[in-house]
């Protein structure tokens, strides 16, 4: 699986083979298709996925904290993480 983010970020053409055990803090996922994306064990802070489709993506142990999850689709996404 591979995504480019939308051009609203710092790095504009950043593509995912994984996510896995990755530093993904502020980035902007908004409206991005990640749809089968590994993100265990990243750290997702202050990461933007407003609107983004979050279908069966693994956020198993990663830091979401402080990050936008408005109106994303995450249906099947596995959630086992801690909130610092």
């Amino acid at each position: 699986m591979s995504c480019s983010t939308n051009g609203n970020s710092s790095a504009d053409n950043l593509k995912i083979k994984t996510g896995q055990n990755q530093d993904f803090s502020g980035q902007d996922f908004s409206g991005q298709d990640l749809t089968d994306t590994n993100f265990s064990f990243s750290n997702l802070s202050n990461a933007n996925f407003e609107d983004a489709n979050l279908l069966r993506v693994n956020f198993l142990h990663s830091n979401l904290s402080g990050a936008n999850l408005s109106f994303a689709i995450a249906n099947y996404s596995i959630f086992q993480m801690r909130i610092y």
